[in-house]
Protein backbone atom coordinates (compact mmCIF):
# COMPACT_ATOMS: atom_id res chain seq x y z
CA UNK A 1 0.00 0.00 0.00
CA UNK A 2 1.51 3.56 -1.14
CA UNK A 3 2.17 6.26 1.40
CA UNK A 4 0.88 9.50 1.71
CA UNK A 5 3.54 12.66 1.33
CA UNK A 6 2.63 13.48 5.14
CA UNK A 7 3.64 9.67 5.83
CA UNK A 8 6.81 10.18 3.46
CA UNK A 9 8.02 13.12 5.13
CA UNK A 10 7.05 11.92 9.38
CA UNK A 11 9.79 8.80 8.09
CA UNK A 12 12.45 10.81 6.36
CA UNK A 13 12.39 13.06 9.43
CA UNK A 14 12.53 10.21 11.90
CA UNK A 15 15.22 8.70 9.22
CA UNK A 16 17.07 12.00 9.73
CA UNK A 17 16.82 12.37 13.64
CA UNK A 18 18.15 8.81 14.08
CA UNK A 19 20.91 8.73 11.39
CA UNK A 20 21.39 12.37 9.38
CA UNK A 21 23.89 10.77 6.71
CA UNK A 22 21.29 7.85 5.86
CA UNK A 23 19.56 10.07 3.67
CA UNK A 24 23.13 11.23 1.95
CA UNK A 25 24.23 7.79 1.61
CA UNK A 26 20.84 6.75 -0.31
CA UNK A 27 20.90 9.28 -2.92
CA UNK A 28 24.72 8.94 -3.60
CA UNK A 29 24.06 4.71 -4.06
CA UNK A 30 20.99 5.96 -6.26
CA UNK A 31 22.98 7.84 -8.22
CA UNK A 32 25.93 5.83 -8.70
CA UNK A 33 24.18 2.43 -10.50
CA UNK A 34 26.34 0.70 -13.20
CA UNK A 35 26.27 1.62 -16.30
CA UNK A 36 26.66 -0.88 -19.03
CA UNK A 37 28.83 -0.23 -21.98
CA UNK A 38 27.74 -2.07 -25.10
CA UNK A 39 30.74 -3.45 -27.35
CA UNK A 40 29.91 -4.27 -30.95
CA UNK A 41 31.98 -7.48 -31.69
CA UNK A 42 32.18 -7.16 -35.22
CA UNK A 43 32.94 -10.51 -37.81
CA UNK A 44 36.19 -9.71 -39.97
CA UNK A 45 34.90 -10.88 -43.06
CA UNK A 46 31.92 -8.61 -42.90
CA UNK A 47 33.98 -5.76 -43.05
CA UNK A 48 35.75 -6.80 -46.12
CA UNK A 49 32.38 -7.39 -47.84
CA UNK A 50 32.25 -11.05 -48.75
CA UNK A 51 29.18 -11.46 -47.04
CA UNK A 52 27.54 -8.11 -47.85
CA UNK A 53 28.33 -8.18 -51.32
CA UNK A 54 25.28 -10.41 -52.96
CA UNK A 55 25.63 -11.23 -56.91
CA UNK A 56 22.68 -11.12 -58.92
CA UNK A 57 21.62 -12.75 -61.98
CA UNK A 58 20.79 -10.43 -65.44
CA UNK A 59 17.93 -11.79 -66.99
CA UNK A 60 16.19 -11.45 -70.38
CA UNK A 61 14.01 -8.22 -68.81
CA UNK A 62 15.39 -4.68 -68.86
CA UNK A 63 14.15 -1.52 -67.53
CA UNK A 64 11.96 0.70 -68.99
CA UNK A 65 10.64 -2.21 -70.35
CA UNK A 66 6.99 -3.13 -70.78
CA UNK A 67 5.42 -6.35 -69.70
CA UNK A 68 2.61 -8.86 -68.76
CA UNK A 69 2.62 -9.57 -64.87
CA UNK A 70 0.43 -12.51 -63.74
CA UNK A 71 -1.17 -12.13 -61.07
CA UNK A 72 -1.63 -15.10 -58.67
CA UNK A 73 -5.62 -14.85 -59.51
CA UNK A 74 -4.89 -15.64 -62.68
CA UNK A 75 -5.36 -11.72 -63.25
CA UNK A 76 -2.80 -10.45 -66.17
CA UNK A 77 -2.26 -6.78 -66.36
CA UNK A 78 0.44 -4.38 -67.89
CA UNK A 79 3.29 -3.19 -65.97
CA UNK A 80 6.75 -0.89 -66.39
CA UNK A 81 10.20 -2.46 -64.97
CA UNK A 82 11.49 0.39 -62.91
CA UNK A 83 14.64 -2.16 -61.84
CA UNK A 84 16.34 -5.17 -61.76
CA UNK A 85 18.48 -4.71 -58.86
CA UNK A 86 17.72 -1.67 -56.42
CA UNK A 87 14.68 0.40 -55.72
CA UNK A 88 15.39 2.99 -52.72
CA UNK A 89 16.66 0.63 -50.34
CA UNK A 90 15.23 -2.01 -50.96
CA UNK A 91 17.53 -5.01 -53.47
CA UNK A 92 16.75 -7.56 -54.70
CA UNK A 93 18.01 -11.24 -54.88
CA UNK A 94 17.46 -13.34 -57.86
CA UNK A 95 14.99 -12.59 -60.85
CA UNK A 96 12.68 -10.52 -59.24
CA UNK A 97 12.40 -7.23 -60.65
CA UNK A 98 10.50 -4.05 -59.47
CA UNK A 99 7.68 -3.40 -61.65
CA UNK A 100 4.73 -0.35 -62.00
CA UNK A 101 1.85 -1.71 -61.77
CA UNK A 102 -1.66 -0.46 -60.58
CA UNK A 103 0.36 3.05 -59.78
CA UNK A 104 2.21 1.04 -57.22
CA UNK A 105 5.71 -0.06 -57.65
CA UNK A 106 6.21 -3.96 -56.50
CA UNK A 107 8.92 -6.59 -56.35
CA UNK A 108 7.52 -9.13 -58.52
CA UNK A 109 9.06 -12.58 -59.25
CA UNK A 110 10.54 -13.02 -63.14
CA UNK A 111 8.30 -16.44 -63.46
CA UNK A 112 5.38 -14.01 -63.05
CA UNK A 113 6.62 -11.97 -65.68
CA UNK A 114 6.18 -12.01 -70.11
CA UNK A 115 7.21 -9.80 -72.25
CA UNK A 116 5.15 -7.88 -74.96
CA UNK A 117 5.77 -9.24 -78.54
CA UNK A 118 7.77 -6.63 -80.24
CA UNK A 119 5.37 -5.20 -83.51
Amino acid sequence: MPLSKKELQALKRKMAESDPDALKKIKANSKSRKKVKKEVIRNKTYMTGENRKQKTRLWNFKVNQVVYVHDYMGKVELGLIVSDKEYFAKSVKENCFFILVNNSVRMINGNQIRSLPEV
